[in-house]
């Protein structure tokens, strides 16, 4: 959700899921209109000086996790009936965390430095699954 933050005096993004224990109060609000060019998510994370573009290869089987990603128009079918499409993100910890969401059915063809770093954070996963249960628990 998005709104003002009457600690910060500023516009957020509140997760909604973040929201313990709500407490109904009688003040009210009213609400505010903003240009959507206005919205954080128009502009600024996604300048070209601040995203790295990012090759993907989406098997056959994942087709359809690029269909509901990306503009169709943006996906370039292959001969097997897979997609390689270019999108251009911000490098972070989001970057890693929504790349290896995909499995196996996405492949990051370069840049080759994403590629050798999201195969170090899939070992550390592997690694933490192998042997007994609950090990650090």
């Amino acid at each position: 959700m998005y709104g003002f933050c009457a600690e910060r005096e500023d516009f957020r993004l509140f997760k909604l899921l973040r929201m313990k224990s709500l407490i109904k109060e009688k003040r009210s609000y009213v609400r505010q209109e903003l240009p959507l060019k206005e919205l954080p998510w128009s502009s600024g994370w996604s300048a070209p000086s601040d995203t790295t573009p990012v090759v993907l290869h989406y098997s056959a089987e994942g087709r359809h996790l690029a269909e509901d990603y990306f503009d169709y128009s943006e996906l370039q079918p292959d001969r097997n009936g897979g997609y390689t499409v270019t999108v251009y993100y911000p490098e972070d910890h989001w970057l890693y965390g929504f790349l290896l969401g995909f499995g196996t059915a996405a492949e990051v063809l370069e840049p080759e430095h994403i590629r050798l770093r999201l195969g170090e954070i899939a070992a550390r996963v592997a690694a933490t699954y192998q042997g007994s249960a609950g090990g650090n628990a």
